[in-house]
This record gives C-alpha cells, sequence and structure tokens, in this order.
C-alpha cells in the first residue's frame, strides 16, 4: 500500500503541473458578472463554477478566460455558452457577460432488463438529475425487480436507492449526501467448483437490507475530490449454517437473523476528462478505502480499490486509444454484497445491481483456466480500447462512438494464488472482450454492445 500511495501522489502531482499555463498581456479587471438566459439554474451557481470571480484581476492572456466556456458545458446543464466581455466604468475595467441556453437534465443513467437460469426476468431503472433544484444538487433513484423461481428456494429479487448529494455547501468547497437504500435478495450460491448451467447445482438464501450512507467531500483542488463517509446496513436473514461444496462443508457469510454492518469509508478522486460521457482525453484515478469492525457491527472487513484509466487522441478527437485498470482487495467475514463480484471485472458476467446478484452463471472462459469464483478477495482487470467517432449533429447533443476493447482479468481467494503449481492452468486469470456503440443523447449515454447482450440473455 506504501508504493501504491507513493504512486498516487506522483500522479496527482505530475497532472497538476500539468494545469500550469503562461500568462500573458495587460492586467484587466473584472468589474462585474452578468448572466442571461438561465431559467432554471441560479446565477450563483454559473458564477461559481467560473475559475475568475467580480473584483478578480488577471492578465489578457490567462487560460482561465479561454476555459471558461468549457467549465461551464462541463456542468453538463447546458446546450451551449457565450462569454462577451464589455467596457467597465473605467479604462481596465471589464463586465463579463455570460449567455446559456440550458437543457434538460435528468439522466436515465440506468436501463436493466433480461432473463437467466435464476429469474425468468428482471427490469429496473435509475435517474439522476445532476441540477435538481437549479443548484447543481444531485438526485438520483431507482428501483429493480427480478422474478424468482427457477433455482431452489429462489425467490423475487427486489432493490431500491434514492440518493441526494449537494456538491458545495454555500461559498465553501465542502459538500454532503446521503443515500438510502433497500434490498429484498435470493442469494445464489453454487454447489460446486465449476459452476455449471444446471439450476440443480444452484441453491439461495433470502435476506433483506435497509442501508443509509451520509458521506462528506471537499474539493481540493479543480479536478481534486476527496470523500468521506459511512455505511450502516441493518440485514435480517434466513440463512442456512453451511452448505456443501463439491462434498466440502462450506459456511455463508451472514449472521441468520437479525444483524448489522457499520464502516468507515474514504475515497480521493482526480479527474482531467473534458468530457467524461464521452471521454476523448485526460486521466482519472481514484482511490477507495472501507473498514469495519466488530466493534460498531456483527461483521469485521476492510477493503482497498483502485481504478485509474487514460485517454489518449489519435490524430484529432474522431480516433481515441485508452488503457483502463482496476484491482481490489478484500479481507475479512462481511457478507458477500461487500466482497469484489465478477462484474466488477468482466463486462460479460451478468451485472450486479443494489448488490442482487441476478445471476449465478458464470461469463465464458475463453483461456480455459482454473474456474473462478463469483466472489473473492483479490481482483484485477487491465483493459485496453479503441474507439472513434460515428456521428455528432451540429447542435452537439447527440454524439456516438463505436468502440471495441479487450483485457485480462482475475478474482480469487488469496489461498488460491499462494497454491498455484507452475503450471499456467492454475493461475485465476482470463480474457474478457467487448465491442459495440456509445450514443450520447438528451437523457443519457446507451450502450448496445456485446456484453449487455451476453450478461442479459441465458
Amino acid at each position: 500500500m506504501k508504493a501504491l500511495t507513493l504512486i498516487s501522489i506522483l500522479f496527482l502531482s505530475a497532472a497538476a503541473l500539468g494545469e500550469q499555463k503562461e500568462e500573458f498581456g495587460p492586467t484587466i479587471f473584472i468589474e462585474n458578472i452578468s448572466v442571461s438566459g438561465n431559467t432554471r439554474t441560479t446565477k450563483k451557481l454559473i458564477t461559481r463554477a467560473l475559475p475568475f470571480s467580480v473584483g478578480q484581476s488577471m492578465q489578457a492572456g490567462d487560460p482561465k478566460l479561454t476555459q471558461a466556456e468549457q467549465k461551464l458545458l462541463a456542468l453538463g446543464f447546458f446546450h451551449s455558452v457565450k462569454l462577451t466581455l464589455d467596457k467597465g466604468t473605467t479604462i481596465g475595467r471589464y463586465i463579463v457577460h455570460v449567455i446559456v441556453e440550458e437543457k434538460s437534465t435528468l439522466i436515465l443513467d440506468k436501463l436493466l432488463f433480461g432473463t437467466n437460469l435464476q429469474h425468468p426476468f428482471w427490469f429496473g431503472t435509475e435517474l439522476i438529475d445532476p441540477n435538481i433544484l437549479g443548484d447543481g444538487f444531485i438526485a438520483n433513484a431507482g428501483f429493480v425487480f427480478a422474478k424468482g423461481e427457477k433455482i431452489k428456494n429462489s425467490t423475487d429479487q427486489f432493490g431500491a436507492t434514492v440518493g441526494l448529494f449537494i456538491p458545495r455547501f454555500g461559498k465553501s468547497r465542502f459538500g454532503g449526501g446521503l443515500g438510502l437504500q433497500y434490498s429484498s435478495a435470493s442469494e445464489p450460491y453454487a454447489k460446486t467448483k465449476s459452476r455449471t448451467d444446471q439450476e440443480t447445482d444452484y441453491s439461495s438464501y433470502y435476506y433483506t437490507r435497509l442501508e443509509m450512507s451520509p458521506s462528506l467531500s471537499f474539493q481540493a483542488r479543480p479536478l481534486l475530490q476527496i470523500q468521506a463517509g459511512l455505511r450502516s446496513s441493518l440485514l435480517k436473514g434466513r440463512v442456512p449454517a453451511s452448505y456443501l461444496l463439491d462434498g466440502i462443508t462450506t459456511e455463508i457469510p451472514m449472521v441468520n437473523g437479525s444483524s448489522n454492518v457499520n464502516s468507515f469509508w474514504f475515497s480521493a478522486e482526480y479527474d482531467s476528462r473534458p468530457n467524461p460521457l464521452l471521454p476523448y482525453e485526460g486521466s482519472r484515478l481514484s482511490l477507495r478505502a472501507e473498514a469495519g469492525t466488530k466493534k460498531l457491527g456483527d461483521y469485521y472487513f476492510h477493503r482497498y480499490d483502485i481504478a485509474a484509466e487514460r485517454h489518449w487522441k489519435i490524430a484529432s478527437k474522431n480516433h481515441v486509444l485508452s488503457l483502463h485498470a482496476n484491482a481490489t482487495y478484500f479481507k475479512g467475514n462481511a457478507p458477500r454484497f461487500l466482497r469484489p463480484h465478477e462484474s466488477d471485472y468482466n463486462a460479460l458476467a451478468p451485472p450486479r445491481t443494489y448488490g442482487l446478484v441476478l445471476s449465478p452463471v458464470p461469463p465464458p472462459s475463453i483461456l480455459r483456466n482454473q474456474p473462478m469464483s463469483a466472489f473473492g478477495e483479490v481482483g484485477g482487470l487491465l483493459r485496453a480500447e479503441y474507439s472513434f467517432l460515428l456521428f455528432r449533429p451540429k447542435d452537439q447533443v447527440w454524439a456516438g462512438r463505436l468502440f471495441i476493447g479487450a483485457g485480462v482479468w482475475s478474482l480469487a481467494n488469496t489461498s488460491v494464488w499462494r497454491n498455484i503449481d507452475d503450471s499456467f492452468s492454475e493461475i485465476p486469470i482470463d480474457m474478457t472482450f467487448d465491442a459495440g456503440l456509445r450514443v450520447n443523447t438528451k437523457v443519457g449515454v446507451f450502450e448496445i454492445t456485446i456484453a449487455n447482450a451476453w450478461g442479459r440473455l441465458p
């Protein structure tokens, strides 16, 4: 972890140095800022997002002046932004006019549906509005329902979430939020390590979860956000004491009856991508740590996550090459919804939504190595992707990119790594791939991909 921390510090320091630009030209004084065209978004939010303020002096060639329009567009609240300068009351004083054209900010973040071995059908959706009250407050709400009847002891599954996040309290760099989540789960588990597609090789247990997650954030730099919070979950389950996995007695990591999870988490994220929805350049680095103790609940665990991505333009914005990596280390006796899952690393695996496992069937094995379990202690993914712009109309609201990507992934317990012999087939590693079309619309980004079809059909 010390080496990981040093690498992260060097990454952030280099990125910060890359932001520095040379300033030149005569000094100008910002006398006033006027805003027009905004019917929903408050003037306070718009002026707060500008890289300059009233009463500030700067050079005429300061890059903050040229970057202002892009920073406002990056909020995602406007179709277009235009800035003009007018002379003020005296020489050297200027008035900045900000003219915006607003757009609907309601985003369809998730559209969930499918059928598989465990469920005849499942469906759901999640909506996000990053400007719910016109002041940049972010609200989200979503649900998923899965009809359960195929696997032994399987019942219907239902999950729902709602949350509100305030990026900034007033003029400070602090913010905060609160998330609530409910799950009624029918957790499947395999009775053989080979994990076949036969219903008789699986069973399931039932539990409910009610969770609250308050958090605080701090905008340390324009591109660096730090967050901290806690997780408090109330669980009630009908859980068997153990089951046989290939004839070996195996325990299920959940208390039968009532129990609770209480943990603290910390995260830091650096993001220099100008367009996070369809990125064409820039970097993103995310670090997260979470720990729970039996002094505060019924479970102990610690988990560390790191994710990084880098995008390069090839000749123009139309062609983009990107590299993506993420890794997780977990240790403890926490329930499975807190553990790394195969869908965290392989897009071909059926998704895990609100902690609910919607299918126990594993993703396809390409290398035919040692079968990997659905959950593990150490997981990782390294993936490369190429994409090119297929279309973008003049209004720049609709845009579509074709992409193709491939990589290697792994998920296993630490004991598996310790017991590997000299055979390559014993290494818990496999390949993953995906290809398709990403479309940025007025209501969100939609993906029509091989992985989406693979994970949603039996």
